[in-house]
């Protein structure tokens, strides 16, 4: 805590771990909570304006407390606070219970949890007995947060949709158990982590529904490369950068071209770019995705609740691949890790969660000369 740190940069290990204990420490001893985030509490806007021009001019810089917000439940009931923590001086700023009807997101263990409840409750399981189904046949839970029935909000709750994985395949754990939709739905409280109800889906083209019947095998739809025939009349395709990249990393500032940043990540928004400037002119404070929603276009209950907000029910950080291993990106690659909580206030890391890349974006511009023939192009390059 001691050493220099960007009021921009996101919270380390020794932050999270500071602000969590902090928060336990309002709470008696036999309490336990849920986290749901501990990310950087940014500065005033007006406050670092000083800061970042004083940076840019070279003069000495204001100082600005390092701050933390931080969102938990009591576990095992529906109240959820919301807490602002001065790091600096280790004193609580604000701890609030956030109205009834107003739910925090998703965490990771708590999506793993609710479909491990949900595949063991014996209602569930009686109607996969209805289903007769092979002895090696997987079912597959996919919790959803719900979605609320009124614009008044409601309880916290998960409608689990099911599937199941090809039976002749079921040992693959990527394939698509999308293509095997089952009709039943189970519903799983937050606060007692049971299912309370069990929605029959409708199937056809009307709202109408219908009890678990025998599965009548149908064939899979895979789309992993694995159970598929890939084209064979295609030559291999190298993207090679024998210099290197043209961009530069310095710690969390990113230099490219006339173009500079710092780079920061949270749980909500992932990625953030803050004081984006071009030949040291500033352009942007501040450069994030506000929110993505995603309505699944089926107005019959329950699937009309199945609308994802990508960053509020759940949190692009906190969804974060490792591009390592599934790289989006080509080239001389540099990858940059996400920290992020986990459910227990603990620091999360989210390997190569970012990964930074030039590429090739075709032509800028093209002139041909009809006196000469001569020609001029421009290829268009992309950070």
């Amino acid at each position: 805590m001691a050493t220099y740190t960007h009021p921009f940069m996101p919270l380390s290990a020794a932050e999270i771990t500071l602000a969590a204990s902090i928060i336990r420490a309002l709470n008696p001893p036999n309490v336990s909570l849920r986290f749901k985030g501990i990310t950087l509490r940014e500065p005033p806007k007006d406050l670092m304006i000083q800061y970042l021009t004083a940076e840019r001019l070279g003069q000495p810089t204001i100082n600005i407390p390092r701050k933390a917000f931080a969102n938990y439940y009591i576990s095992g009931t529906a109240r959820f606070f919301e807490v602002i923590i001065n790091l600096s001086n280790q004193k609580l700023q604000r701890n609030i219970r956030v109205v009834d009807g107003l739910n925090g997101p998703v965490d990771d263990a708590e999506i793993v949890e609710v479909e491990k409840i949900a595949l063991a409750d014996p209602a569930v399981q009686a109607e996969i007995v209805k289903l007769e189904l092979p002895d090696d046949a997987v079912v597959v839970c996919d919790p959803w947060i719900w979605g609320t029935d009124s614009i008044e909000g409601g309880k916290r709750q998960y409608q689990c949709y099911m599937y199941l994985r090809d039976p002749a395949n079921s040992k693959e754990e990527d394939g698509n158990h999308y293509a095997l939709p089952l009709v039943f739905s189970p519903v799983v409280d937050t606060v007692t982590m049971k299912v309370t109800k069990i929605y029959m889906l409708p199937t056809g083209v009307d709202a109408s529904t219908k009890s678990t019947e025998k599965w009548v095998p149908k064939g899979p739809n895979e789309y992993i490369p694995s159970a598929n025939k890939l084209r064979e009349d295609l030559n291999e395709l190298q993207v090679v950068q024998p210099n290197g990249a043209s961009f530069t990393a310095e710690g969390d500032v990113i230099k490219w071209q006339k173009w500079e940043f710092r780079l920061g990540f949270n749980i909500r928004e992932g990625m953030v770019l803050y004081n984006v400037s071009y030949d040291g002119r500033p352009l942007f404070y501040r450069v994030s995705f506000g929110d993505m929603c995603i309505p699944y276009a089926d107005p019959r209950s329950p699937m009309c609740k199945k609308q994802a907000f990508d960053l509020g029910d759940s949190g692009a950080g906190m969804m974060a691949n490792d591009l390592k291993l599934g790289c989006d990106c080509l080239g001389s690659i540099l990858y940059k890790d996400g920290l992020i909580t986990d459910q227990e206030g603990k620091p999360l890391l989210k390997k190569n969660a970012m990964c930074i890349h030039e590429q090739d974006y075709g032509i800028g511009w093209k002139h041909t000369s009809y006196r000469t023939g001569g020609a001029a192009v421009v290829r268009n390059r992309e950070l």
